[in-house]
């Protein structure tokens, strides 16, 4: 039977801990080492019996990140966004300079991402005019902190589900599989074409109208396309993944406002009148949206398909 390095106590089989070749009784142990509660490393404590057992590298990623506040936008209006559905964003950067500060400051958090050398900040649930708001005071804080994006970044959308029908859901996933080749058009040629992170739909349109059980189907598809249906398994949204990465206020606001009322019309059509309504020239789809989007958000988009690098379908 082994005993404790440190107190000398006989250790019961099972009960010993074998660190740097000795063997140390649980109590022994825990006053002199550490196991992550992230990664598991074992490391000396910095304080006796302290609780926090973070190992360096652990505590300096997490230290990084923060999640974002809740947002009450209790009284708000909906005059801009002209949509009571609730939305949420996520804004990709390739630099972000002193981003901790911001801490404090917004109620947005930050979290890390492989993809990209900045951070992704990443909003609460946001409402109304007052969602806006608070995304135009981000986008200047960040700018006057002289964050970047570059071509491996994006701005991802979320567009909130809650309360809809299984038939509203199928509908509205439809209506964008039918008017994708016009929402390319929006957004500049990587993101459009090449982006792996946000593909053309892998699925026919007879897949997702067929399909027994729509939101089983939609949480099998994989999530790097244009509009995610999978993010509906898990917060109850869809997600837009096709935009570029940008800290310009009024894209973000613009894309937002499109696909809020882009989604408040189709949830209730039929997919027979959606087909009936999109499907065809792009022509006829562009002037279909163009209706939906009213005539402020159809010039703007409308200049973006006329000076863009995308391909005009007949």
């Amino acid at each position: 039977m082994p005993s404790c390095t440190s107190c000398m106590t006989p250790i019961f089989p099972g009960g010993a801990r074998i660190q740097n070749g000795c063997f140390w009784c649980r109590t022994c142990f825990d006053a002199v080492y550490c196991v992550c509660r992230v990664c598991d490393r074992v490391f000396f404590r910095l304080q006796r019996f302290s609780d926090d057992c973070l190992c360096a590298p652990c505590r300096s990623r997490l230290d990084a990140t923060w999640q974002p506040s809740q947002f009450l936008a209790r009284n708000t209006t909906f005059n801009s966004v002209e949509s009571t559905r609730p939305f949420g964003i996520e804004l990709e950067t390739s630099r972000c300079p002193d981003y901790r500060l911001l801490h404090d400051n917004t109620i947005f958090g930050a979290k890390q991402d492989g993809s990209i050398s900045g951070m992704e900040f990443i909003s609460p649930i946001l409402y109304g005019d007052a969602g806006l708001t608070a995304i135009i005071d981000f986008c200047t804080k960040a700018k006057a902190m002289k964050f970047t994006v570059n071509s491996d970044c994006g701005y991802h959308l979320h567009i909130d589900m809650r309360g809809t029908l299984p038939d509203q859901r199928r509908s509205t996933a439809y209506a964008y599989y039918l008017t994708y080749p016009v929402w390319q058009t929006f957004v500049n040629q990587y993101r459009a074409y090449d982006c792996s992170y946000c593909r053309s739909p892998d699925y026919t349109a007879t897949e997702l109208l067929r399909c027994a059980n729509f939101d089983w189907w939609a949480e099998s598809q994989s999530r790097y396309q244009f509009i995610n249906l999978k993010a509906y398994a898990c917060h109850n949204t869809f997600e837009i993944r096709g935009y570029e990465g940008t800290l310009n206020a009024n894209e973000i606001c613009n894309w937002i406002k499109a696909h809020l009322k882009f989604a408040d019309f189709v949830e209730n059509e039929t997919p027979s009148d959606l087909f009936d309504l999109f499907n065809g020239r792009h022509a006829k789809t562009w002037a279909a949206m163009r209706k939906i989007l009213g005539p402020d958000l159809a010039r703007v988009y409308g200049r973006k398909r006329a000076t863009r690098n995308t391909p005009i379908f007949a």
